[in-house]
């Protein structure tokens, strides 16, 4: 009978120790190929967890300039309400003068001035304070959703491990022996693989 694979007309002590080779470099190959996928993967969750706290950085730095904006314009808008209520109260005391009105006459009006400034300014502060709150809730939603990007960007990575590469080859070398003492790799006793027809 011609042997299509000529490794079958070896001996069968000699298919089994090319068994073994082969059990042996498939173990270690797995291992190596499946330490490399791990610390591929690792590579890869320390760059995009990066990427995310420094978008996160980047938008925290956002809010805080326009917050920062925010406080500048309500202190413009504060300057400016105090500007335009000073001159309405020097033409009131000018024009109260020129009419001969003084004393607790020129006082309310400065009072009802002094009033309307302080509510003016009163409500620019509230406006203030309360879009400094809904910034500082923005940042706070901002830091929750970067901390469960980063908790779901690093999750756990299933390192190989030495022992069932071990194990891994051991369980093939047992069946390779198992099949070598069945006869599978041709008889033992005679040392040929070839079958009488």
């Amino acid at each position: 009978m011609f042997d299509l694979i000529p490794i079958l007309a070896c001996d069968p002590a000699t298919i089994l120790g090319a068994s073994l080779a082969i059990s042996a470099g498939s173990s270690v190959l797995k291992y190596q190929s499946a330490r490399n996928t791990a610390k591929a993967i690792e590579a890869d969750q320390r760059r995009t967890g990066a990427l995310i706290v420094d978008q996160s950085a980047a938008n925290v730095g956002d809010l805080t300039i326009r917050k920062t904006e925010m406080a500048e314009a309500t202190q413009k808008q504060q300057q400016l309400i105090a500007k335009k209520s000073d001159i309405a109260q020097a033409t009131a005391r000018v024009s109260a003068g020129e009419s001969g009105i003084g004393g607790a006459t020129v006082d309310q009006i400065n009072n009802e001035y002094l009033q309307t400034e302080a509510q003016a300014f009163n409500a620019a502060a509230l406006e203030l304070d309360s879009a400094t709150a809904s910034i500082d809730r923005e940042m706070t939603r901002l830091g929750l959703a970067t901390q469960a990007r980063l908790a779901s960007n690093f999750k756990p990575i299933n390192q190989p491990s030495v022992g069932a590469a071990v194990l891994d080859f051991g369980g093939n070398a047992i069946k390779s022996y198992g099949t070598y003492k069945a006869g599978g790799y041709g008889d033992i006793d005679k040392g040929n693989t070839t079958q009488d027809a």
